[in-house]
């Protein structure tokens, strides 16, 4: 795993890397978080720093996940020199910055929440109204919801949605017939959960996702099936670490280990 970081050389940004999660939380009258970032040096990191430092793991990628707490021309560069390497381009654009749509065609998998699907399906859809709502993203079908996701044009869209866990939408690579246009399905929750701290669910998810992502791939990545099962199983796993990670306080203290995440994904299969 390697995590390129841009700090700045004082004390300040030093401490940051003690502790770089820590942001200020308020949330909202629905209980939903509201995350104030100051990007700070972020909004210095190029692709060419972060090429020149990591050379020789980012030409052996399998994975390049991104985020949006960059600046928006800087992250713009970055995804496109990532979309020219082999490996797989996820993008969680989170927190969510308008205008970026265009990035979609560059990516393998986007994965955004419900908020932010919203607001991306809506810039890509400019001018059609009645605009989506996040209303009736939670209330819709798995049929519905497959065909708000092929909007964007890209091979896979993960959606999660809080305590309704995650849907999953595969579209054809290239032309595999009318089985590969269902590719689709929701993934539900952990159950059994009591939320404590509902704010680092979504990096939670994300990590746990691309952990397993990259330890199931396959040898027939060409197929839209074996695509399409490797990223359900992944989403599964994403649901568990994200269902584990909301039951203790914090952030990045709550992560929960590998013990913990495979423990849980053992007593579901005897649940079975």
């Amino acid at each position: 795993v390697c995590i390129p970081i841009c700090h700045t050389g004082d004390p300040e940004g030093h401490a940051a890397l003690v502790y770089i999660n820590r942001s200020g939380i308020w949330v909202d009258s629905h209980g939903s978080n509201m995350i104030i970032i100051d990007k700070g040096a972020n909004l210095e990191t190029d692709w060419e720093t972060v090429y020149a430092a990591n050379r020789d793991a980012l030409d052996r990628a399998s994975l390049f996940l991104f985020q949006s707490e960059l600046e928006a021309d800087k992250l713009r560069t970055i995804v496109k020199k990532a979309s020219e390497c082999p490996g797989t381009v996820l993008w969680n654009p989170a927190p969510y910055m308008g205008g970026l749509s265009d990035l979609l065609p560059h990516c393998d998998i986007v994965a955004p929440n419900e908020n932010e699907f919203v607001q991306l399906y809506n810039e890509s859809q400019a001018g059609v109204s009645p605009p989506l709502t996040v209303d009736v993203i939670v209330s819709c079908t798995a049929e519905e919801m497959h065909k708000y996701c092929s909007v964007l044009g890209v091979r896979t869209v993960i959606v999660t949605l809080g305590k309704h866990g995650c849907h999953v939408s595969v579209f054809p690579k290239d032309t595999e017939g009318a089985e590969a246009s269902n590719l689709y399905t929701r993934v539900p929750a952990l159950s059994g959960v009591t939320a404590v701290d509902t704010t680092g669910a979504g990096d939670a998810f994300i990590g746990g996702f691309a952990a397993c992502f990259v330890e199931t791939a396959s040898s027939d990545a060409s197929s839209d099936t074996a695509w399409y099962e490797r990223v359900v199983e992944a989403a599964r796993f994403g649901c568990v670490t994200a269902g584990l990670q909301v039951q203790l306080p914090g952030t990045a203290q709550a992560m929960p280990t590998r013990h913990r995440i495979e423990a849980e994904r053992e007593r579901q299969r005897q649940m079975e």
